[in-house]
């Protein structure tokens, strides 16, 4: 179920500014104030958006395969490059981080690179991901550090649980890497042996801890066992206080939901120009549900689905929902505390904090997404 919206809207309030009483400990949940600009462009499937320091803002599109400038007063948007291999190209544009002195870190996944994007929008250079998990990396520092995730099968024999991952940081200059934590990953399904149908190397729906990097270095993580935020940094580990949940069983609607999203998001090797990665086929509805009968899911829903970071500290994270359900965002300060909760209508989701804005995605009743600036709260 999503959110339409005609093609015409600019200035339309979306979301209104409203109160209701709180999930907990008698915080109000608000929603967000309405509109002050909408992109004039419409997007097949927004990946990334990140504000520049003037307020204009880069925008990916995983479907469409373009990277996107947008002035800030949101009135006219520009493609940056092209789709393709080579120089001021990319294929498959997702994640974009924040830079140092307004350059940006695009994460070029079907070419296996990234590309360092200048504030006049040129492509300044392009990093190898050839170390295991640098394709996915998490974030850059304002001292150019990269941050990624080591897979499993990539470290070898291991003490640690098999839920578990090391988070690293990578010194480029120095060609170096050092661990920095340690974070709960997906958790490996129970079925073992050959497969006849398509599966997942995970169990779906099962909690995970996120992470976000700081631009100082440290590194912001939800956990997921008790709920709560801590911080690494030169000091040392800080953590706030933890938050009770309720688990929700999963339904059937979460499960096809969940395999829906999972494969319009996931790349498939041999699909590209080149024979590299590419967007994955669609699935039929038989397909989907034939995913969701033969792979394992998670009892309950997880706690929280993603974590938000804004410039100045504060964290938003996305607590876990039914399908078709509203989203609710809880508010955290830099310390780990929750000051506050924010609701977005179902098919509405918040893909980025500015200083002063909220960014956030709708889908329209031809499935196309439009994306919204909205003041912070």
């Amino acid at each position: 179920m999503g959110l339409s919206i005609p093609h015409h809207v600019t200035g339309t309030a979306l979301l209104l500014l409203t109160a209701t009483p709180g999930l907990a400990g008698g915080q109000a949940i608000r929603s967000l104030a309405e509109p002050d600009a909408v992109v004039p462009m419409e997007f097949s499937q927004v990946r990334g958006v990140r504000e520049l320091s003037d307020g204009r803002v880069l925008v990916t599109d995983w479907i469409e395969e373009r990277l996107v400038m947008v002035d800030a007063g949101f009135r006219r948007a520009i493609s940056l490059g092209r789709a393709g291999s080579g120089p001021q190209e990319y294929r498959l544009p997702a994640a974009l981080w924040p830079m140092a002195g307004d350059s940006t870190l695009l994460t070029d996944v079907g070419n296996g690179r990234l590309i360092v994007v200048g504030p006049d929008g040129r492509f300044a250079r392009t990093i190898s991901t050839e170390t295991p998990g640098l394709g996915s990396v998490g974030g850059i520092d304002e001292r150019g550090r990269l941050y990624y995730v080591m897979p499993a099968w990539a470290r070898g024999a291991s003490s640690l649980p098999g839920d578990s991952l090391e988070l690293f940081r990578m010194d480029l200059a120095a060609a170096r890497s050092e661990r920095v934590a340690i974070v709960k990953g997906s958790t490996p399904p129970v079925h073992r042996g050959p497969r006849m149908t398509p599966g997942f190397s995970m169990i779906a729906l099962a909690p995970q801890d996120a992470w976000r990097v700081l631009p100082s270095g440290g590194v912001l993580i939800v956990r997921a066992g008790d709920y709560h935020l801590e911080r690494t940094g030169p000091a040392g580990v800080t953590a706030g206080p933890s938050y009770r949940y309720q688990p929700e069983p999963t339904r059937p609607a979460d499960r096809t939901a969940w395999v829906r999203e999972f494969v319009t998001r996931s790349p498939t090797s041999g699909r590209g120009p080149d024979g590299g990665m590419g967007h994955s086929p669609p699935m039929t509805e038989a397909q989907i549900a034939q995913m969701v009968e033969t792979n394992e899911f998670a009892a309950t829903l997880p706690p929280f689905e993603r974590l938000l970071i804004a410039p100045g500290g504060e964290a938003w994270v996305l607590r876990g929902r039914h399908a078709g359900a509203d989203a609710i965002y809880d508010r955290f300060n830099p310390g780990g505390t929750r000051i506050g909760q924010v609701r977005l209508p179902a098919g509405a989701e918040v893909v980025a904090l500015g200083q002063r804005h909220v960014y956030v995605v709708t889908r329209d009743a031809d499935d196309l997404q439009h994306l919204a600036r909205h003041p912070r709260p």
